[in-house]
């Protein structure tokens, strides 16, 4: 049971690369879009099961899941406010103002949380100096 989260990476992984020089090779690009979406609803699903597995295991430890789900859904929620989708009529394709300001938002969770990581990754780093 402890490894299969690790077995379950190394699989999604390789479907990951297999598929990219699929579609490299072959001018097919479907299949890289699919496998996109499969993967994607796959890590989200698991994502819930192990939150719901560990609250199930330790509900002292709830609180710090249910604080960084408040976290990321104030980011979006945030994002999503300051899309304004205002853009959509200056493409060439024709694209929706909805689809517009959701680009816009994802774009915008992209840069808070690329920030975030960026920071946390400096706070680690001169917080072991310092001990």
């Amino acid at each position: 049971m402890e490894r299969l989260p690790s077995i379950l990476l190394y699989i999604m992984m390789i479907a990951g690369v297999g598929t990219f020089f699929y579609g490299l090779y072959s001018d097919n690009y479907d299949p890289m879009l699919y496998i996109t979406y499969i993967l994607s609803v796959g890590s989200i699903a698991l994502t819930i099961l192990g939150t719901v597995y560990q609250a199930v295991q330790n509900p002292a430890k709830i609180k710090g899941s249910l604080l960084g789900i408040g976290i990321m859904a104030a980011i979006v929620g945030v994002s999503y406010a300051m899309a304004s989708g205002a853009d959509y009529a200056s493409y060439k394709t024709p694209v929706t103002e909805t689809a517009s300001k959701m680009t816009e938002m994802g774009l915008y969770v992209l840069y808070a949380l690329s920030v975030m990581s960026i920071l946390a990754i400096l706070y680690s780093s001169v917080s072991r100096i310092f001990k």
